[in-house]
Parts: structure tokens; sequence; C-alpha cells
């Protein structure tokens, strides 16, 4: 039986143990973590999968699509309930193990699959939907992956949540980091249309956090609350009618060696509309540079003005589609899909293997001629392996003030991430793409505001990771860690520290 059925099955706490490989004291704590488990198991219906690297059951919770390491957590907890989650930290601070939460398991550098001495609590079973068509809300459990989301949200009512177009993440990530997609500058970012949590904190205590009741702790969770405070096992957030909107997409195509006519027209689009709702996003790749506009109810009018912006030299003629929402949700999902049935078979196992990371940088800033120029030697060679993608900000994400929210990018005016898939060998791509990655990184300095976005989370970020993800939230975040984890029982190589370092 696979896990995602188990969720329909109420079942005794499951144990799955074999010591292959353990030390004497991580056997020690397995056995009083399943003490602990089993003394309450009447009141959960946990699933406790142990590290076996010879076990199906244990290699299909541990799926890491990422391969740039492995990891193999002492165990897993595979919660059914809220409850199942309030048990398992208990259990887990009282066996003086850490519990690091995972909803999707999509994070670049792995932080949600904690070590080899620590324990997973995996939320993919917390996943039901249930949609409020008259109050339009809709409450998620944390481990619902976005193309479960979509999927509900649309079929029972055609209503939609402003997110990223990566299917494949788990809602609680994307949630809690911000949460940034075609939709936010109309509708704001995923963390803008949470109303109110589900929230196990480090004492195994339920919390129900809303902006009125537990406001620093919603605060935080708002863009700061990846791991770092407790477990958000639901959400509940306002969703929006999608069925009215006319989407129409234009999609352009050209050749590198363009980069300083596009860079241009890109960024006069995006500083033009910045009050409006359009997303205007840019690829640049080894191959082509690829700019597409995604708004409603254009005209034929303001689709010429939009392509007038750039040059007239496109590897293809223009592409303008139009269609209804979720027919934009399919045909930009990664995993790709074609059908609304697609959505369904979407699992985390869907993102095949492949070693990835990646660097981001916002911007506000407006380049001109002589600054693009220092940009178009990087940019019209990148490497194989590595590409970049723009997207554009503003509109509904800007209106909100930067304190207002942990979420602290608020007066950028796009986003880039660099995509990086290292060569499975040590050959000369990936010579290329360090020595490239270096010289990027300086010439990047003329457009950067000094802010990454923490969920394209960067290892390499050593000393000012808190400063790029929070800027001057991170004073308050700090202070609202101290409060609800003084033991800082939840913590990883780049969470929310006691004290500023």
């Amino acid at each position: 039986m696979k896990l995602p059925l188990l969720r329909k099955i109420l079942l005794p706490l499951i144990v799955l143990v074999n010591c292959i490989g353990f030390s004497n004291a991580s056997i020690k704590v397995i056995n009083e973590l399943k003490s602990c488990l089993e003394t309450n198991a009447s009141n959960t219906t946990s699933i406790f999968v142990a590290r076996n690297t010879h076990s199906e059951r244990y290699n299909s919770v541990n799926y890491q699509w990422n391969t740039n390491s492995e990891i193999f957590p002492l165990a897993y907890i595979v919660p059914q309930t809220t409850k199942d989650v309030q048990n398992a930290v208990r259990c887990g601070k009282a066996s003086k193990v850490r519990m690091f939460p995972k909803s999707g398991g999509h994070s670049y550098e792995k932080y949600s699959f904690g070590d080899s001495e620590s324990v997973v609590v995996d939320l993919a079973n917390l996943s039901e939907i249930r949609v409020n068509k008259a109050g339009k809300t809709a409450q998620i459990g944390a481990g619902a992956l976005l193309s479960k989301v979509y999927f509900t949200l649309w079929t029972n009512g055609k209503f939609g949540l402003p997110s990223t177009s990566c299917t494949g993440v788990g809602i609680g990530g994307a949630a809690l980091g911000g949460g940034y997609g075609f939709w936010s500058k109309r509708f704001g970012l995923t963390s803008d249309n949470v109303i109110g949590m589900d929230f196990v904190d480090p004492q195994g205590n339920l919390l129900k956090v809303k902006r009125n009741s537990n406001p620093d702790l919603f605060w935080a969770l708002g863009g700061g609350g990846l791991g770092n405070f407790g477990i958000v096992t639901n959400f509940e957030f306002k969703i929006f009618d999608a069925a009215s909107l006319n989407v129409k997409q234009i999609v352009l195509k050209f050749c590198v060696n363009l980069f300083e006519q596009i860079f241009s027209g890109f960024q006069t689009l995006v500083y033009e509309r910045r009050n409006g709702n359009p997303y205007i996003g840019m690829t640049i790749t080894p191959q082509d540079i690829t700019v597409k506009i995604i708004d409603t109810d254009l005209s034929d009018a303001d689709i010429r003005k939009i392509v007038d912006r750039f040059p007239p030299q496109m590897l293809k003629p223009v592409s303008v589609k139009s269609m209804d929402f979720f027919e934009l949700t399919l045909e930009n999902s990664t995993p790709e899909t074609k059908t609304p049935e697609d959505l369904l078979k979407v699992s985390r196992m869907s993102t095949s293997k492949h070693g990835y990371r990646a660097k981001s940088y916002f911007s506000s800033k407006i380049l001109n001629h002589r600054k693009i120029a220092q940009l178009k030697p990087s940019l019209s060679s990148v490497p194989s392996g590595i590409f970049l993608q723009f997207g554009s900000f503003g509109g509904a994400v800007n209106q909100i003030p930067k304190n207002e929210t942990s979420f602290v990018h608020r007066d950028s005016l796009y986003l880039i991430q660099v995509g990086i898939s290292p060569s499975d060998e040590h050959s000369k791509t990936e010579l290329q793409q360090r020595i490239w990655l270096r010289e990027f990184n300086n010439v990047a300095q003329v457009l950067d505001n000094g802010e990454s976005y923490q969920n394209y989370v960067d290892g390499e970020l050593k000393n000012d990771f808190l400063q790029r993800y929070y800027g001057d939230n991170v004073r308050r975040l700090i202070e609202i860690k101290r409060q609800i984890d003084p033991d800082n029982y939840f913590a990883y190589e780049q969470s929310i520290p006691l004290r500023n370092p």
C-alpha cells in the first residue's frame, strides 16, 4: 500500500524499523521515540518509518529530486491529523531529537530533510481542501501540492489562489516564504492571502494564528515561517473568483545577441506597468531569450504597444493566446500538464532527479545604456546548464508596506532567479558554470537591491542570508523567535536565530 492511500484509513501506529547502519545512540533515540509514540497510540494514527535504505517505504518518503547531496534522516513521522503533529513534537522533545517539517520537499538546499540524526515530520497526508464558495475562502492542509490546490479550487466554483506555477510544490512552503507567481501583482503573494493558520508550537501546543489573535506570530509566518518557529498544519486562505478572467498570453522569442535591446524593453515595460496587473517575465538560456506577458482584457492596440517595446527581429512570430485562468495554469505547469486530470497525477516524484541550486536577486533599478552594456557579456553568453528568470513585481505586492508582513521585498520592480543544474561529471561545462557565476555575481551588483528570495534558498549565502532574506524585518523576527522557540528547537543552517549573529 502506498502512503497517499493511507490518509483514507484510520490505522494505529505503524512502525517499520531496520537498524542497519544505526549507532547505539541512534538506536536509543529510535526506541525512546517509538515508545513515546506508542504510549499515545490510541490518540495517534501516525506512520513511523525508521531509516532503511533498502526499504521501498523509506525511499518513497525520502524521495529527493535534488541530487546535489543525499540526506538520510533517522526516521519519518507521517501524521494524519494535527493531533498527530502535536504528539510527534512532544515526543521529539522528550526524546531529545530534532524534528523538521516537510510539506512539498522542494527546498533547493533540502533543509526540510534535516540530517542523519533528525526526524522529518512529513505533512503529505495533511492535504484536505475544503472550499467555502459563499465566503470565498478555502481550508487547505499544509501538505497539499499546488497541483491539487489549483484543480480543487477550479472544479469547486472556478476559484483561484495566487502562487507559483511549479505545481509539485507544497502549499506550506510556498505560503510561509511568500509565494510568487503570475497573479501576484493582481491578488498579492500566497502569504498575503492567508487568513489564519493552525500552528503547533515547539511545546506541542496547538495555536490558532490570525491577524487579531497571535498577531506577532501571524506577522512572522507571512514570509518568515519556513521551519523557523514550529509547524503549520492547516491554512485558511481567501480565494478569488477566476471564472471571469479573460487571459491573454503573449510570447516573444529572440536571439541572445539582441540582449541590450530586449533588456531595455523589458525593464521599461515593467516600470511603466508597475502599478498595474500584468505579469512580465523574461527567461534567458544559452539558446535564446523569451519574453512572456500575461494580462487580462488586452485589446489589439494594447498588444501592439507591448510588442513595439521590443526589437522586430524575432526567432518566431509573436504568439498571442486567449484562454481562461485554468487553461493558463495547465499550459504553464511545471511538471508539464495537458489535461485537468494530469494535475491530480502530479506527485513529489513527478520532479525527475537532478542536481539544482539557485541564486536570486531583487531589483528596483532602471539601468542606463552603459550599465546594460556591463551585463551584456554575461547575459549573452550563458553557459549550458544555467538559465535566468526575470519576473515583474509591483501592483498588489508592492502596495503593502515593507514592515506590515515579514516579507520585506515590497519595493522591487522584478525578481531574478539564476538556476544552475550542474553537470553529472566534473567536466569543462562545470568549470564554465563556476567561472560564469563568479563573473555574473560581480556584474549583478548594478541591478541588485541587496535582497534575495527566501523561497529560492541559497546555501552559498553565509554571513548575509538574514539581511538578504528579511532586511530590516530580521530584528523583529529574532524577537518573535525568542518568544515562541526559546530553546531553538526548530533550527537549521539558515533558520532565524535567537540573537543577531
